[in-house]
């Protein structure tokens, strides 16, 4: 029996506050931030993803399944400001109505922002309804976070990006694409969830090297803390 099957929403949540990521030893000027919104079914009582489908017009990953989020700005205190600031502008979803429950390490994404994920509870999913900016989102929808450890949705790709190795994750899952950073997210988030040491799928493509290496490699200029080199 699979580990999505023995773990309970509950315990899901129980396992995702006590997460601990790495600690966030970057120095860059393009940071962003990212809100993983999730929720209880309240009929299937299974625990949920929440995820925005980008307006078509906009000028980066148009169309793409996404998380709300976005750059710094300099009046934010800190990144989680970031997330739930972004969240509240393309969905409506308040600071108050949410529960923060982990962060995780930064990310790099294909246009070269560093971007730290937040995973929330929504409080009251019966109650909330999303208002979506129509300048950024064109719809929502939510996913069973379960389905992120099965291998029927799971494809890879292995890239070079900028001479480096890179493994590409892909899900599909009733007619929707995750790709990309969401991808990435979401193995974190899984793996956190659940518990697991390592998904069902190798994470990295042969010699890719590991989460900070690859930031390092990508983008020089992106510097560590001095007690971290």
């Amino acid at each position: 029996m699979s580990s999505a099957n023995l773990t309970t929403a509950q315990q899901c949540i129980e396992n995702l506050r006590a997460y601990k990521p790495s600690p966030d030893i970057f120095i860059y000027k393009h940071r962003a931030a990212v809100l993983v919104p999730l929720m209880i079914n309240p009929v299937t009582r299974d625990l949920e993803v929440l995820f925005i489908k980008r307006a078509d017009q906009l000028r980066s990953f148009p169309g793409e399944a996404a998380f709300p989020g976005g750059r710094a700005e300099p009046t934010d205190e800190n990144l989680y400001i970031t997330a739930t600031r972004e969240a509240e502008e393309e969905i409506g979803l308040k600071r108050s109505d949410i529960e923060p429950l982990c962060q995780f390490s930064p990310l790099l994404t294909s246009n070269f922002l560093l971007v730290t994920p937040f995973a929330a509870l929504i409080r009251n999913p019966a109650e909330f309804k999303p208002t979506l900016n129509p300048q950024e989102v064109s719809q929502v929808f939510t996913v069973p976070l379960r389905v992120f450890i099965s291998r029927e949705i799971h494809e890879y790709q292995d890239v070079n990006w900028n001479g480096q190795r890179y493994r590409r994750h892909v899900f599909k899952w009733q007619g929707w694409t995750i790709l990309g950073l969401s991808s990435h997210v979401m193995g974190y988030l899984a793996k956190a969830a659940y518990e697991l040491s390592e998904l069902p799928w190798a994470e990295y493509a042969p010699n890719q090297l590991d989460d900070t290496a690859l930031i390092i490699a990508l983008r020089p200029e992106i510097k560590l803390i001095k007690s971290h080199i």
